[in-house]
């Protein structure tokens, strides 16, 4: 049985500029490294870090290292020297590092990967993750433990810059989208008759790590928001087959949306021009805050997922929670078994309402 839930909106509560972990600036480097092998949102809540890195160190080259899939993304941040792409395991990540010669490495992602391969590509200064068994290797340490939700994922990579001796400041993401995906956005859109704003995104797909919306509540929404005079165009990423199969088994205004397919570039061009985008808390959610879309994101009740820690990073980035005191109290093996039910109980009504109120500019609120 799902327990009563009300959903609430509310906002992230941004300190970019509080230092936990300061540590001075580092002689004589030429070239910084910055590991981050993780998702897309992930990513995307690293960049402020880089750009904190690139101020600390004007006058070095900066190579980020990433997933193969999200060099595009990289190639589109201001500052960023090198964008460089690397496959699983150590000795990859070393080779890689031993082919650009750092002379520090900052180590953002989770695992044990990148200090051993700073270590082998014999970087000589090496910043990571404390209260871990490889946390020897590091010279410098970031001892915070992420789990408990306490901070936001922005501000935690930023210790990690901060403890590398970059300076504390407002947060930057730095995405500058490039002019051919610019006119391709631009093209379609205008073939489907939504050249001018007004329109409204929706990605109903998701990483998987945390809870998400049915499928069914995003078609509804679709419905709702037609209703109201706004157009959905759905955004699918390369992973979410089985919701545009749910979107082609439905019936009217979901199942005709338009649908949105393409690289990253074109998503942040795509989210730039909309009234207003929504989400699970899934990357494609935090690339639209990064590149100054307003957002909405659902949320479960739990700091391990929850919006306190995931939330859309940005001046006009909402949450609407799932909130349950019963709920709060589960399980992890519930919250895995019965997160997306409990997310369910938030109705597409409510979500179209502050979506509407956020594409209208009007305060965000639920009833």
């Amino acid at each position: 049985m799902i327990p009563e839930v009300r959903p609430r909106v509310l906002q992230v509560e941004r300190r970019p500029a509080e230092v936990r972990t300061p540590g001075s600036r580092y002689t004589g480097v030429r070239t910084v490294a910055v590991a981050r092998l993780d998702r897309l949102g992930d990513v995307v809540l690293s960049l402020p870090a880089l750009a904190a890195l690139r101020a600390g160190y004007p006058g070095a080259r900066l190579a980020v290292l990433v997933r193969e899939s999200l060099v595009p993304l990289i190639r589109m941040v201001e500052g960023v020297d090198d964008a460089i792409g690397v496959g699983p395991g150590a000795g990859r990540l070393a080779a890689r590092l031993g082919a650009i010669e750092p002379d520090l490495l900052v180590c953002i992602s989770r695992g044990p990967a990148p200090a051993w391969a700073g270590v082998r590509a014999r970087v000589r200064h090496r910043v990571g993750a404390g209260h871990r068994f490889y946390s020897v290797l590091f010279e410098r340490r970031v001892d915070e433990h992420r789990r408990g939700g306490g901070r936001h994922e922005v501000e935690y990579a930023l210790s990690f810059a901060h403890r590398a001796g970059a300076a504390a400041g407002p947060e930057r993401f730095g995405i500058v989208v490039p002019d051919g995906a610019e006119r391709s956005t631009a093209d379609w859109l205008q073939s489907r008759g939504l050249g001018r704003a007004g329109f409204v995104v929706l990605h109903p797909g998701s990483g998987g790590s945390c809870p998400s919306w049915p499928a069914e509540s995003w078609a509804r929404l679709v419905t709702l928001l037609r209703d109201a005079g706004r157009q959905a165009v759905i955004s699918l990423g390369p992973g979410d087959a089985a919701t545009g199969a749910a979107f082609d088994a439905a019936a009217g205004a979901a199942r005709e949306a338009p649908r949105f397919s393409a690289g990253l570039a074109e998503l942040a061009a795509l989210a730039r021009r909309a009234a207003t985008f929504a989400g699970n808390n899934t990357g494609p959610l935090h690339l639209a805050a990064a590149v100054g879309a307003p957002v909405l994101g659902l949320y479960a009740p739990w700091a391990t997922c929850g919006a306190s820690r995931w939330g859309p990073y940005s001046g006009n980035g909402w949450a609407l929670v799932a909130d349950s005191a019963a709920g709060s109290r589960w399980t992890r093996r519930r919250r895995r078994r019965d997160g997306s039910a409990l997310l369910a109980a938030v109705t597409p009504e409510t979500v179209a309402g502050c979506l509407l109120d956020l594409a209208a500019g009007r305060p965000v609120r639920v009833g």
